[in-house]
């Protein structure tokens, strides 16, 4: 566990100098420690990815509703307004 939390620092930099640099000399001579830093980061990067299509999900649905439904037509109208559509 406490190698996983370093290494989210690590990762983060969140590490004081002098700990980041101790950390990639044991990267270069552990090769466990060097897959698990892989693979956090890995796993980091398809969460925020996970989280990036989430929101693009829902601001398209935002977007559908108040470009379509007849109740927001003031809003849309305002919109086009704005960018003389």
């Amino acid at each position: 566990m406490n190698n996983i939390l370093e290494t989210e620092q690590y990762l983060t930099g969140q590490l004081a100098p002098e700990d980041r640099l101790a950390y990639e000399a044991r990267l270069i001579i552990d090769s466990d420690l060097k897959a698990q830093t892989h693979w956090q980061e890995h796993t980091y990067q398809v969460v925020r990815a996970y989280g990036r299509m989430q929101l693009r999900n829902n601001l398209e649905q935002l977007h559908e509703q108040l470009m379509t439904e007849p109740q927001h037509k003031s809003f849309r109208n305002k919109i086009r307004n704005i960018f003389n559509l």
